[in-house]
């Protein structure tokens, strides 16, 4: 990929919060240099949108994205990427949360590549 002069800043959320960081996740990441083992699962409401100006939808949700939530489908760019939920079908290899992490990564790139024009 390009180099990229920019700052981006990133957060991650969920429509409801409190979970833990699935341990497949902590694994797959740490396997590519990245610890995630500190990282907690905070609620969207935790977040005020006026600071975002790109949304990513990552499992589907933005449907789900109704009522107050629909200010978020709302910011400059939002996208859904619908990509899959990894401990709802991994058989346990870690095959499928290694999947997911690399069409991630992948997406970002272009994410970037896109917010970089």
């Amino acid at each position: 990929a390009a180099q990229r002069e920019m700052e981006v800043g990133v957060a991650s959320a969920g429509i409801v919060g409190g979970t833990a960081v699935k341990e497949g996740a902590i694994t797959v990441m740490g396997e590519v240099g990245v610890d995630i083992s500190g990282y907690t699962s905070d609620a969207m409401a935790d977040f005020d949108h006026e600071r975002f100006d790109a949304v990513i939808s990552c499992c589907g949700c933005g449907d789900k994205l109704n009522d107050e939530k629909a200010v978020w489908k709302a910011r400059a760019l939002f996208e859904d990427w619908n990509l899959d939920d990894p401990p709802a079908i991994d058989p346990g290899d870690l095959s499928e949360f290694r999947r997911v992490r690399d069409e991630i990564k992948v997406k970002v790139e272009e994410l970037l590549d896109f917010l970089a024009e």
